[in-house]
């Protein structure tokens, strides 16, 4: 999206110019636009005393009389370490990014307002409960009195050129609905679903998406440009704003106090997201009189969404429900305001959204560019999110739970922090709409497991692909009850393992999804802890340590094997074959093996896949069309009556062991390109490397070597400690997507209770804090830092005093 930006482009130009003259005076502000932790502040809107002790990490306690004012010191602090954060996850919930980035974030903005976001977040408000309400407003509080007392903002402010508005509780609900949208996938499913069924064969879709049907999508345009059109803005959720992406989830599990060393559950989380810098996460503990807890909060949230409190803890992990649907519309050619629904035609319903779009850089010198004026329309079944996108050919709708107008999710968050056992547990999560979440709970005696949000019942089909919005038995019919709801509660095996794998399964009465993660992580996780229990160990913290850390890709298994079947035809092959014949999957940066498996998979990829695909297969990363799991590339070598391997391009009949060998030749030479002849100096963490991207500067030369951090990285989208890699031409592998924090929890006596955490980045948002990159290198090593009061760094004390308790003299 800024890579092509003008705007940004003269910026850069201008500011390099005169940038030695100004050196002195930008670090400068730099300098005293970083934090300030400790002493007094006066401020207006909390009730009573307010403590804010931070330890050496930056991580901060919250020591208030009241639960309100916790959250307005939640407000607060996030205001003061992730105020940039703050505006920009605003900005693109709202649809307002084109006011600071111009006309490069237009896309983003039509999107989000095509969807409504943050009027569904409006309508939303009236349904949470008085006390949630109150929570978001404390919390709005407390970011706009850090605004008042504050004039050196962060950088970025000053290189755009701007200040915040006051921030509004709706500000903060509708970063539920962004993070729903971050887990919710299943619409760009469907129309993969929709390119794949116009090129393969029935027997081809069936293998890679696990069902037959067929899309009943017809296009008037080039059906190539018209899916690249959709997925344009797939890539700008993903690469600009860290939107979504394939299979985002988590791993989490719960021992049982049976198996573990000290007799009281164990649970273990690591949620997985986009990468960026600053982590999504921040790490806070909270206490009043009515709750104490400890964990990670979402930025704009005044809650710890994961973690703690003195009774209970809970993970979660991403379901990967399918609760999105897309529908063909059909318009009245007479009149574009009206659909066909069951045979008559009725008005839809029609909004006007005006967007603001910020001059070229410089402003003052460029034409102003006038507001651009969108219609949106919205059907009985959402949203026609083909306005949107120009020239994609028939009309779509959107139907999807996180734009319900009754969304009570925020209140399950709320409410999740105050429940004291299994059953208040429950009834909190009852609440979620979306996203759907694999919730994975102990407390001091219990482990248990609950499937928590909104998946629809459907009239026909499991939403694989778009159907005819205009007949209403093709329409949702309601959701799974929540006493329907899959849960489980201290099973007899004494463990818990949730890591986007399949559930349900066939004897469940309902359909959940088509879209499941590879079973190799949950399948990983539960040999690890299985066999700790077969040799009668007693599980321990450092074992959760140790599974976390686990770099074994159990997916590769079954291709390895066919690999081996290749007999080399020179030196070089014969070695690269020799690391492969002695490995046992581990995508460990040091190893060799790795990094040539990791290729030559790709190649295979390409080899088997790319004819078949045609164009679609040149769109990029964010299509999962090239991006196929090991299984099923396995399959397709396996599986000879699928005739994958036949190049259909040639006039030769290829077999899939020639196949394989020339992928084989590919992957060496594009190996040696990448790290040199010498084989044995070859390692999986030389090209491949994790990437904290910063929005936007690292779209931007220079400034993304100052914003951005890179480190060197193992593991792959199959194993524990994930990552998710993309080809970058001339760099290698950069991780795009892995875990965005690391928790260990257990409860129990003051002595027993421990909380382990890491997040992936730092505290800070500042680039000139020492707490910006502070936690990129132990999370890299999978180290663990502790939440206690040892921890707490001396003379770092925050002292917020209310302006109604302060004399005259004092408050003058």
């Amino acid at each position: 999206m800024f890579k092509s930006s003008p705007l940004l482009k003269r910026f850069i130009v201008f500011l390099i110019i005169p940038l030695i003259t100004v050196l002195m005076y930008v670090w400068n502000y730099l300098q005293t636009s970083a934090e300030n932790f400790s002493g007094d502040i006066v401020l207006s809107g909390i009730h009573q005393e307010v403590q804010i002790q931070r330890d050496a990490h930056s991580v901060p306690s919250i020591i208030a009389k009241s639960d309100h004012d916790v959250y307005f010191a939640m407000g607060f602090l996030h205001a003061q370490d992730r105020l940039w954060q703050l505006e920009t996850q605003r900005r693109f919930a709202k649809g307002r990014l084109s006011e600071v980035f111009g006309r490069t974030a237009l896309e983003s903005d039509i999107w989000v307002r095509t969807l409504g976001l943050y009027k569904s977040a409006e309508e939303s408000w009236d349904s949470l409960s008085t006390e949630a309400q109150d929570s978001l407003i404390a919390y709005s509080h407390g970011v706009n009195a850090f605004l008042d007392k504050n004039t050196n903002l962060p950088p970025e402010f000053l290189m755009f050129g701007f200040k915040p508005e006051k921030w509004k509780p709706i500000d903060s609900l509708v970063q539920i609905k962004v993070f729903a949208l971050n887990l919710s996938d299943s619409m760009w499913h469907e129309i993969e679903y929709m390119a794949a069924s116009q090129v393969l064969n029935t027997a081809q879709v069936n293998m890679l998406f696990g069902e037959n049907g067929h899309s009943l999508y017809t296009s008037n345009t080039n059906t190539v440009n018209s899916l690249d059109k959709l997925l344009k803005i797939k890539r700008v959720l993903k690469d600009e704003m860290h939107i979504g992406g394939k299979y985002v989830g988590s791993n989490a599990w719960a021992v049982s106090g049976k198996l573990s060393a000290n007799n009281k559950p164990i649970l273990a989380n690591d949620p997985h997201l986009n990468i960026q810098i600053p982590s999504l996460w921040y790490v806070v503990k909270q206490k009043s009189p009515k709750h104490e807890i400890s964990g990670m909060s979402l930025v704009g949230l005044p809650l710890v969404v994961l973690g703690k409190n003195a009774h209970i803890a809970w993970g979660v992990t991403s379901m990967l429900a399918d609760e999105q649907d897309l529908y063909i519309e059909q318009i009245n050619p007479k009149r574009p305001s009206q659909y066909l629904s069951d045979g008559k035609w009725k008005e839809m319903i029609t909004r006007e959204e005006t967007i603001n779009i910020k001059a070229d850089f410089p402003a003052k010198l460029s034409r102003n560019i006038e507001p651009l004026k969108i219609k949106v329309r919205k059907t009985e079944n959402g949203p026609l999110i083909s306005d949107a996108i120009e020239g994609v050919g028939n009309p779509l709708s959107l139907r999807w739970t996180a734009l319900k107008s009754q969304d009570t999710s925020y209140d399950a968050f709320f409410k999740l922090g105050y429940a004291k056992n299994w059953k208040e547990f429950n009834d909190a999560m009852s609440l979620l709409v979306s996203p759907t979440l694999n919730m994975v709970y102990i407390d001091q005696d219990n482990i248990g497991y609950l499937a928590a949000g909104d998946i629809p019942i459907r009239g026909v089909g499991n939403g694989l692909y778009p159907l005819e919005g205009w007949h209403s038995k093709n329409h949702w019919y309601g959701v799974i009850p929540k006493t329907d709801m899959l849960s489980e509660f201290n099973p007899e095996r004494g463990f818990i393992v949730s890591a986007n794998n399949e559930i349900g399964g066939d004897d469940y009465d309902y359909y959940i999804s088509s879209q499941w993660a590879s079973p190799a992580r949950a399948a990983r996780i539960e040999e690890l802890l299985q066999e700790k229990i077969d040799t009668k160990h007693k599980l321990t913290l450092e074992d959760m340590k140790m599974i976390q850390a686990d770099t074994i890709d159990l997916s590769s298994i079954s291709l390895l094997s066919f690999f081996r079947r290749i007999k080399g035809d020179n030196s070089n092959e014969d070695l690269a074959l020799a690391h492969l014949n002695s490995w046992d999957g581990n995508m460990d940066r040091d190893s060799t093996a790795a990094a040539l498996f990791y290729v030559w998979s790709e190649q295979v990829r390409n080899l088997i896949f790319k004819d078949e695909f045609k164009g679609y297969w040149n769109l990029g990363n964010e299509i999962s069309l090239a991006n196929i799991e090991n299984d099923k590339v396995f399959e397709a070598l396996s599986n000879t009556e699928l005739n994958w391997c036949d190049n259909i391009l040639t006039n030769d009949l290829e077999s899939c062991d020639s196949i394989v060998h020339e992928a084989l030749k590919q992957a060496i030479k594009k190996l040696v390109k990448l790290q040199g002849s010498d084989i044995s100096q070859w390692t999986w963490g030389n090209i491949h490397y994790t990437n904290y991207g910063h929005q936007p500067f690292s779209s931007v030369n220079f400034l993304d070597y100052i914003f951005e951090r890179k480190i060197q990285n193992g593991g792959s989208e199959n194993t524990v400690n994930v990552s998710s890699a993309m080809f970058k031409q001339g760099k290698g592998y950069e991780q795009y997507f892995g875990a965005g924090f690391r928790q260990i929890l257990q409860l129990g006596e003051s002595k027993q209770a421990t909380h382990l955490y890491m997040n992936s980045t730092g505290q800070s948002g500042n680039i000139a804090s020492e707490h910006y990159d502070d936690m990129v290198e132990p999370f890299n090593k999978v180290q663990y830092f502790g939440l206690n009061k040892s921890s707490i760094k001396s003379g770092e004390t925050l002292r917020m005093v209310p302006i109604s308790s302060m004399s005259t003299e004092e408050v003058k």
